[in-house]
């Protein structure tokens, strides 16, 4: 009597190889996109836009391609609206304006 379980064939179609290598693209493109190592807030909104897109371009499984491409266009303003918010405003401050800043201000009082 042999005790082993019987192998169970292990299958994955082409598809979901390849819809798995496409996920790990998109994912590492907008994380190229912030150009840091993304925060909690942002890996949430990246993974909501991966999903969307995914979704978009598989139209098989969305018989209403215009609601998933609706979410995917909002996904992708929000995730642009973040990383323009985040390029407006430096993570840690330039000393040398606050510098300048405070010579100023002080030359104007004098």
């Amino acid at each position: 009597m042999d005790a082993t379980p019987p192998q169970q064939a292990v299958t994955t179609s082409a598809s979901t190889d390849a819809q798995a290598r496409r996920e790990l693209a998109l994912r590492r493109a907008y994380q190229r996109q912030l150009r840091r190592k993304p925060t909690l807030l942002e890996k949430n909104l990246i993974a909501r836009l991966v999903k969307a897109e995914l979704r978009e371009l598989d139209a098989e499984s969305t018989p209403n391609w215009y609601r998933a491409h609706n979410i995917a266009e909002d996904c992708r303003a929000a995730f642009n609206a973040l990383i323009a918010k985040a390029d407006a405003k430096p993570a840690t401050p330039d000393l040398r304006a606050y510098l300048l800043a405070k010579q100023s201000k002080q030359a104007a009082s004098a």
